[in-house]
């Protein structure tokens, strides 16, 4: 299913998860064209693991948690246009906010 979309979507799509978990994302771009990426894991188990596919080549994202702490999350592959990343382990419905630049 995520190969039919990347397909349909021409590899256009901001971000998508790659990893089998059910999660919520929420993509926006700044004035300087940078992603900033909302993930909500929507389950009530730990979620870890998640691999996060982002449209660009940026080699590092910043990822703030809900207790105000940040990591910087440097890209474990490429993906065609996609930088993928792996997020930390974040809680029963854990949002993480991730920026890039």
């Amino acid at each position: 299913m995520r190969a039919l979309c990347r397909w349909l979507a021409r590899d256009r799509l901001p971000a998508y998860v790659s990893s089998f978990h059910k999660a919520a994302l929420w993509c926006r771009r700044d004035a300087g064209a940078r992603p900033a990426i909302l993930v909500l894991p929507a389950t009530i188990d730990r979620t870890e693991g998640l691999r996060l596919h982002v449209l660009g080549d940026d080699p590092a994202l910043t990822c703030t948690m809900l207790d105000a702490s940040s990591r910087t999350l440097n890209s474990v592959d490429r993906d065609g246009t996609y930088s993928v990343f792996e997020l930390p382990p974040l809680g029963p419905w854990q949002p993480a906010l991730c920026t890039a630049g």
